[in-house]
């Protein structure tokens, strides 16, 4: 079993986490570390940083033993996929917010059989609408390959308001949050 220690801030956006197992340090079969479903690590380290964008939710799983599966896991970020297509220069890749399309990134044509690219991370129980458009050697745009998907991931922490923020208190023995009334 793995044990998590404290979770230690390095920065804003930037923490440390830590752990051990009751295999021992480290165990025989060395840890893999799952960030967001998404295998992120493996080996022997007992920690590892992480750098989150803001309003971006973090859930880690480290297995100590090669017959462990990870939990099914919900990411935050949707990630697009696509072939090449003859006399591109480069794939623009657009998100549609609020009724206007946003260019999100340029990625150049450079000769791979298959082009991926990984969105920001999206608000859940929301519909997302991307498309890939092939800018041609010659500078006119190809047509585009649209992907449109429901969001349905981990739920964002709650956030307490200045209204509640007065009215916690954490008890590290007992490891007890209480929550009093106004």
């Amino acid at each position: 079993m793995v044990t998590f220690g404290e979770t230690i801030q390095l920065g804003e956006n930037a923490y440390r986490v830590t752990w051990s197992s009751d295999l021992g340090s480290p165990p025989p079969d060395g840890y893999r570390v799952y960030r967001n479903g998404v295998l992120a690590g493996a080996g022997t380290l007992e920690e590892m940083d992480f750098t989150l964008e803001p309003g971006e939710s973090l859930v880690i799983e480290v297995l100590d033993e090669a017959d462990q599966e990870p939990a099914t896991a919900f990411p935050n970020r949707m990630t697009l996929g696509w072939k090449p297509v003859a006399a591109t220069r480069e794939y623009r890749v657009e998100e549609y917010v609020g009724g206007s399309w946003i260019a999100r990134k340029a990625v150049p044509e450079d000769g791979s059989p298959y082009y991926r690219w990984e969105s920001r991370p999206l608000e859940d129980d929301t519909t997302h609408q991307f498309r890939v458009i092939p800018v041609g050697t010659n500078g006119n745009d190809g047509s585009a390959l649209s992907f449109s998907a429901l969001m349905v991931r981990y739920p964002d922490p709650p956030i307490a308001d200045a209204d509640l923020a007065g009215r916690f208190s954490y008890d590290p023995d007992a490891q007890e949050v209480t929550i009093s009334d106004a």
